[in-house]
């Protein structure tokens, strides 16, 4: 805990953090900017997002949210989560291509497909 009491302390404007917006368990990070540190030392956040100076906002009874260094794990968790949003999108266009919703010519269809291939020769997850 002396770790983290003197990362906050050590905040100042301009600095990245990162905050858990997710609930029931499913972490969930974005990046955020300090904005301002009160004289009190409360944290603001570039979304205006207020944290106590020990970096935490109490949302109700049962949920809070902390602010947290961005670590190597945190940043995978960002690009795993906007990945899998990037994915769900292109599935939804390709699967819509046939009804004329989107209209890809044959040169983009044809980057589509190397693109799709060069993704799946990255080999299996680990």
């Amino acid at each position: 805990m002396m770790q983290r009491d003197a990362w906050i302390k050590s905040l100042k404007v301009g600095d990245k953090v990162a905050i858990d917006i997710a609930r029931f368990g499913n972490a969930k990070y974005k990046i955020h900017a300090v904005k301002k540190i009160t004289p009190t030392g409360r944290i603001v956040l570039d979304n205006d997002m207020q944290f106590n100076k020990d970096g935490v906002k109490k949302i109700d009874e049962y949920h809070s949210i902390w602010i947290s260094p961005i670590s190597d794990d945190i940043i995978k968790n960002i690009i795993i989560g906007d990945t899998k949003k990037l994915i769900k999108i292109v599935q939804s266009r390709i699967c819509s291509i046939d009804t004329g919703k989107y209209s890809y010519g044959i040169d983009n269809l044809k980057k589509i497909q190397k693109n799709l291939k060069e993704i799946l020769d990255m080999g299996d997850c680990k």
